[in-house]
Formats: structure tokens, sequence, C-alpha cells
């Protein structure tokens, strides 16, 4: 019995005197061993310093500690690489996995105070050469940690490229193997922790990004204060930009991802997430003067396919969201000389189902998104160098869009109008109080745009028209209503439009010494339908019908027919005009053709089938007591050419066949001039055939 317990306790003792003296056997072997495979695995052009190690077997820990490393760069060997490091920590090391199984497990890895010093390589190599041996062993890391780190990027002229610092960055269950080295993010991992203080990257010569905060802790990407804006120049800010159009200046003071993750597959980066929200966003972006805007280096399509053919060379990705918000922003658009293009107020943006990927990034619309929500406030946009177009309010909610006080007007007033002009144009003043469309969509098939509704409804629009005959005329050609909407250069249907209790009125100056004429419109209501340019000829036809009062007294209709695929434009118009006292017309008569009517007009009905050459028109007129007085320069009247001017003027319709005179007629249209002159024209030869007698 005592011998078996003697051999026992002596079993024990070397036991114990195996573990204490194994470690000073062992841990040299070990501090060995690891840095021959430092030494083995080190890439080619890279040189390392001498660094303490210290090895723990017991504890399976390891600890290096002020590690100072060199790459060498290829392009200026006075600009090499630097990387320094405090100290590395390793914990559970398995040195039997180690020595008998060639696999290298770590329960931690940490490194404390890291910072990297490169410079951007400026050698042109077409193909990217594997300078590292073979690796055959395979890594498991439980949790890769940076703490305190830092990198940066430079030229070599020292010009700064990237900048993170205080960067503090976390893997969890990290896998390095043959098979992993093979791709493009040679590791794989399940879980990823990264947070920074700060963070600045040179977007290219002209712009810079920079941000004070960035983390991404529990798969929740927040970023604070995220900014890019152009480079400053005290002297001449923006002359030092040569090639780009438009200068930025963004600034996001938050962005958040929930729910974000991001792997590979294959090749491809996915990236997706639940929720992506941005707040107060401001953007302003400015014309550049020193760019002429008529012949820059780069139309914006092709820069957009080098981006786009350069993303999917370097790293083919897809971005998916569930939500994507914008919140409260602003934007500014300002022309060279700092005026505003374009602004927009307090604006909101929601999409659904969103994704982006090399595919959609070739496409008008970059993106596919299932449903679009938009709320601003105030919007303004110089439409040119004579009109603007702003609106109050515009929201887009369920396919429902609704802006609130839409205006379009000149800049100028009419007097100053006239001087800024070369040639015909009119001043415009049109304020639609409410515009609604129901049933609102627009999309992109294959690589056209297309837009529809349901129904447009136009509540109380006002529209006043000035133009100056005094200013030489405008003779370009001017398309009929169903070549504009032909040639509209994306997809538009419209089933239906409606206005309600709209106005127009219309000024026209051709004396210097006489006010400008006028003719106006009042209670003027349109129910159209089939406003589309996607159907085939003769599949639906377009019709419009007008009610309106002209001149304050008389009730006017009008029912106007088209095809807007019939390339010949031809057209139907018919309508009735109730009674009117002639004398109405006359602040339009006396103003533009110094003549002075009076008589009643008791009914007329006009019937105009036309093309985009000429137009026939029936006519059919009653009026009594019709009577001209030929005015002179002051505006008096002239007797004798009002006495020859009333001898060929029929005074009344009355006869022996009824009280109406019926006139056919045909107009050949100036092309020059608009459909409405094409009108005016028809009417006026059928009122040649009924009321003068020769």
């Amino acid at each position: 019995m005592r011998k078996k317990i003697s051999i026992a306790v002596g079993i024990l003792l070397v036991f114990i005197i195996a573990i204490l003296v194994a470690p000073a056997i062992l841990n040299p072997i070990l501090e060995r061993n690891i840095k021959e495979a430092i030494d083995n695995q080190l890439p080619k052009g890279y040189t390392i310093n001498e660094y303490t190690i210290t090895v723990n077997s017991l504890r399976g820990g390891v600890t290096l500690q002020n590690i100072q490393a060199t790459m060498l760069n290829p392009s200026d060997s006075t600009k090499n690489a630097t990387i320094s490091l405090n100290k590395a920590s390793l914990t559970g090391l398995s040195y039997w996995n180690y020595l008998f199984f060639d696999k290298i497990a770590v329960r931690s890895i940490t490194l404390s105070d890291l910072t990297i010093l490169a410079y951007q390589d400026t050698t042109k190599t077409n193909s990217k050469k594997n300078t590292n041996k073979e690796f055959n062993k395979e890594l498991n890391i439980g949790k890769f940690s940076v703490e305190n780190g830092a990198f940066f990027l430079k030229k070599i002229d020292e010009t700064l490229l990237f900048d993170s610092d205080s960067l503090h960055f976390s893997l969890e269950n990290v896998v390095i193997n043959k098979t992993t080295l093979k791709k493009t993010v040679p590791f794989e991992f399940s879980e990823i922790a990264l947070e920074t203080k700060a963070l600045y990257y040179l977007l290219n010569n002209d712009e810079e990004l920079s941000l004070k905060e960035f983390s991404l802790v529990n798969k929740q990407l927040h970023i604070n204060d995220m900014a890019i804006q152009t480079i400053k120049d005290t002297i001449s800010p923006l002359d030092s930009i040569s090639k780009k159009r438009i200068v930025r200046n963004i600034k996001i003071p938050s962005y958040t991802i929930s729910d974000f993750h991001f792997k590979m597959v294959d090749t491809t980066l996915q990236v997706s997430g639940n929720t992506l929200e941005i707040n107060n966003p401001t953007f302003l972006m400015q014309q550049n003067p020193s760019i002429d805007s008529k012949n820059t280096i780069e139309k914006p399509s092709k820069r957009s396919k080098l981006m786009d053919d350069n993303i999917s060379k370097k790293l083919p990705f897809s971005f998916t969201l569930q939500f994507f918000h914008i919140k409260n922003s602003n934007f500014t658009l300002l022309n060279e000389d700092e005026s505003k293009k374009l602004t927009l107020e307090n604006y909101s943006i929601s999409l659904k189902n969103m994704v982006v990927n090399h595919a959609t990034l070739q496409q008008k619309i970059p993106y596919l998104f299932s449903d679009l929500e938009i709320q601003t406030d105030a919007f303004f946009y110089q439409l040119n160098d004579f009109e603007e177009l702003t609106y109050c309010n515009f929201s887009l909610h369920k396919h429902q869009l609704q802006i609130n006080n839409l205006a379009i007007q000149t800049i100028y007033d009419k007097e100053t109008l006239s001087t800024k002009i070369s040639k015909e144009r009119d001043y415009l003043d049109m304020q639609i109080p409410s515009l609604q469309i129901k049933n609102f969509d627009f999309k992109v098939v294959d690589t056209t745009f297309q837009v529809s509704g349901k129904d447009v409804v136009m509540e109380n629009p006002i529209l006043n028209v000035y133009r100056d005959k005094l200013v030489a005329d405008d003779t370009s050609i001017k398309s009929l209503y169903s070549e504009a909407i032909r040639n509209i250069p994306f997809f538009l249907t419209i089933d239906s439009l409606h206005v309600k209790n709209g106005s127009i009125s219309y000024e026209e100056k051709v004396k210097r010494e006489q006010p400008a004429g006028k003719i106006y419109f009042s209670n003027l209501n349109v129910k159209a339908s089939n406003l589309s340019n996607t159907y085939a000829e003769g599949e639906k036809e377009t019709t419009i019908y007008i009610t309106s009062i002209f001149m304050e007294e008389s009730p006017l209709t009008i029912d106007w027919k088209f095809d807007i695929k019939n390339t010949f434009d031809t057209f139907h118009v018919q309508g009735t005009l109730g009674v009117l006292n002639a004398t109405k017309m006359n602040s339009f008569t006396k103003s533009n053709l110094n003549v002075h009517i009076e008589g009643i007009l008791n009914k007329t009905y006009f019937n105009i089938h036309g093309n985009n050459t000429t137009s026939q028109i029936d006519l059919r007129l009653s009026y009594n007591n019709f009577k001209v007085a030929v005015l002179d320069k002051k505006n008096k009247k002239d007797w004798f050419l009002s006495s020859v001017a009333n001898i060929f003027v029929k005074k009344n319709t009355a006869s022996k066949e009824g009280i109406f005179k019926e006139g056919k007629a045909t107009a050949i249209r100036n092309k020059d001039k608009s459909f409405f002159n094409y009108l005016w024209i028809s009417i006026q030869e059928g009122l040649k055939q009924i009321m003068i007698s020769i």
C-alpha cells in the first residue's frame, strides 16, 4: 500500500515539476516559432525592427511590444509606409493546435495604439502580383480588436488623402485560410464593431469629405457631422477648380442605418439595412464660373457611365434598404454670379424597398423602389433668363400629388422685358392656387422615363399674358398642341384634366402711342381626356371641352378634338358664343386696329376642321345694328373713312332666309404663329364672307 502511495506521489511531483519547468523550456521555443512565422509570412518589401515578445504558455498568451515596420514604396523610396504598434496582445492561443495540427486558434488579438502611415502608389500596373508566400495554416480568432488606432494615407507630395483618428475596431469569429485569401475580402467574420472620432477623405482634386464621429455597433451605423466641401483656396476658391461644373458644399448632421449588414457573396459586396435616416442635411451647390457650361470636358452622361464602369470593375455591389428617409433638408443651387438658380426648403423624402446596384446605376433613375413620399415647403427654380417657377407647398402621399400656390412668372415688369429681348417674348403671370394629380406615378422602363396620372385638377388658376408687338417677330416654327405633346421627351399618360373657375387675360401692344388692347375670359372651366403620347394612332382621341364667359358678358363653349399621334396634326374645333355687345371689344380694337365698333352679336356658331397647313371654317352669325368707326391718330373718328367702311359692312344678318348668315372659308396657317392665331385667322376669314359686301 505504501509503495502505491509513493508511486502516486512521485507521479504527482513529476507532473507539478513538469508544469513548473515546462514554461521555461516551452516559452523560448514558442517565441522562436512565432518570430519565424512572422518573418516567413512577411510580404516582400517589408522590414520589421527588433521587438519584444513575451509568451505565457500556461495562459496561452502572447504579447508583442514596440513593433516598427516599414514597407518599401515602389514609386519613391523616400516615402515608405510605416506601421507603429505599441502593443499586440494574444490570449487563448492553442499551442496544441499550432504544434500538432498546423492550425492557429486564438481567443483574442488586441492591437493597442496602432498607427499606419502609407503613401499612394503612383506606379501604374495592369496586374496585381501576389508577393506573399503561400499560407498553409488556418487562423481562427475569436475576437480581433484595434484600440486607439490611426491611419493616414498621403500622396508623394504629402497631400493628405485619408485620415482616421481615435479608431476602435473589432471583428468576431475571424477565419483566414487558403480559401478566404483568394477572395476580394481575404477573411470571414460574424460580427463587426467600429468607432472613430474623426475621419477625412480627399474625394478628388477639388473636394473633401469629413466627419466627426462614425460608429457601427450592434448593427447600428451612425455618423455625425458629415460634410462634403470644396477645398478652400483663400485667394480664388473657385478658379482653382478647373474641371468640375458644380461646386458642392454638403452638410449632414446625422446619418443612421439600423440593422446594418454587409457580406461578400462570390465577388459581390452585399450591403443591407432596415432604415436609413438622414436628418437636417443642407446641400449648397454652385455652377463653377471657370467652366464654360457649353464646352465642358465631359458630358454628365459620360461621367456617369465612367463612374458606373469603374465601380463594377473595382467592386460589384448591391445595396438594399427597407426604408429610406431624408428629413427637414434644404437644397440651394447658385448660378455663377451667386444668384439663386434653385432652392428647396424643408423637404422630406421617404422610399420603401430601395435597391441600388450596378444595373440600376445605368438607368436614368439610379435606384429601384416600391413607394415614394415627398413633402416640401417653399420651392424656387429659375427656368431661364426670363421666367421663374415657384410654389409654397408640395406633397406626394400614396400616389396623390398636391401643389399649392404654383406660379410661373416673368422676372421683369412689362416695360423692362421689352428692353431685354431682341424678338417677341410674352410677359407671363400664371398662378395656380391648387394643383392635384390623382394616382400619380413615374418610373423608368428600359431607358424610357414614364409619367402618369389618373386625374389632374387645377383650381382657380389665373393666366395673364402681355405681348409687345413693337418688338421684332419671333419667326421660329410653332408646334400645334398635338405635335408638342407627341414630342415630349418621355412617355406621358394623363387620363383626364379639369380646370375649375380659371381666368385668362391677353394684352397686345401694337402702337407705341396707344395702350395695349385687351381681351379676357372668366369663369373658365375645362374638361380634357386622353392627354397622352403613349396611345397608338387612332386608338384614343384627345377631347377638350371648354366653357367660359368672354369679356364678362358672353357665354363661350368650345369642343376641341385631335389625335396626338396623327402626324398631319388634324383637329376639329366647334363652339358657340352667346350675346355680345360689340362695344366690349373696343378695349382691343381701338388700341390695336384704330377701329371703334357698335352693335349686338346675338349668336355665333363656328365649326373648324384643320391640320398643320390649312383649315376650313363654317361660320353662322346673327347680329344687328353693326357700325364701324375708323379712328385717327388722336383717337377721334375719321368721318370719311368710317363712311366708306360702313358701305362695305353689312349692318344686319336678318334677311328673307332667316336671322343667321352663313360663311364658308379656307385659311392658311402661318407656322410661326400660335394655334390660337390659327383659330383667329380661320374665324376672320369666315367673318369676311358674312360681314363684307362687295
